[in-house]
C-alpha cells in the first residue's frame, strides 16, 4: 500500500535557513533529548540534545558527558564530576541526589555560552563552552 504525502501548502521558496549563534552567545537552551551509552573506550555517557528555547531556526546541538569510572585518574575524575555538575546546575535536575531517570532531563532549560564548530557532516553547529546559571 503506498503513502501520499503532500507539501504543496508548503513554498520551497519561504522555508527559513537553519542557522547556529555566533561564537560566545549565551543562550537559554532547552533538553528535546539526551541518551546515555558506553563508547568506543568502555567509558559511559550521557548525551543531551539542546534547541534554542526562543529561535526555531537555531539548528539543535549536543555535548558529550563522559562518567567518571573507577579506572579514571583522579584529576579525569575531578574533570568528569565538575562538567556534570555544571550541566546539573545549569538546568536544575538532581543528577547527584541519588538515582536519576535521564528521560526526565527532556524539556529542562538552562542557561550556556556555546561556540561554534562543525558537526560530523562539516556543516556550521553550536557547541558547548560552558554551563551557566543566571
Amino acid at each position: 500500500m503506498s503513502q501520499i504525502i503532500d507539501l504543496s501548502s508548503y513554498d520551497p521558496n519561504d522555508i527559513p535557513e537553519g542557522k547556529v549563534h555566533p561564537d560566545g552567545t549565551e543562550v537559554n537552551a532547552r533538553i528535546s533529548r539526551i541518551t546515555n551509552d558506553i563508547d568506543k573506550n568502555g567509558t559511559p555517557y550521557i548525551m543531551p540534545w539542546f534547541e534554542d528555547s526562543e529561535d526555531p531556526n537555531v539548528e539543535d546541538w549536543n555535548d558529550y558527558l563522559p562518567m567518571p569510572t573507577a579506572d579514571d585518574s583522579e584529576k579525569d575524575k575531578g574533570k568528569k564530576l565538575r562538567r556534570l555538575s555544571a550541566f546539573d546546575q545549569a538546568f536544575q535536575l538532581g543528577l547527584f541526589d541519588g538515582a536519576f531517570n535521564i528521560e526526565d532531563a527532556k524539556g529542562a532549560t538552562g542557561w550556556m555560552i556555546v561556540g561554534e564548530g562543525q558537526n560530523q557532516d562539516g556543516s556550521p553547529c553550536n557547541k558547548v563552552k560552558r554551563y551557566s546559571t543566571k
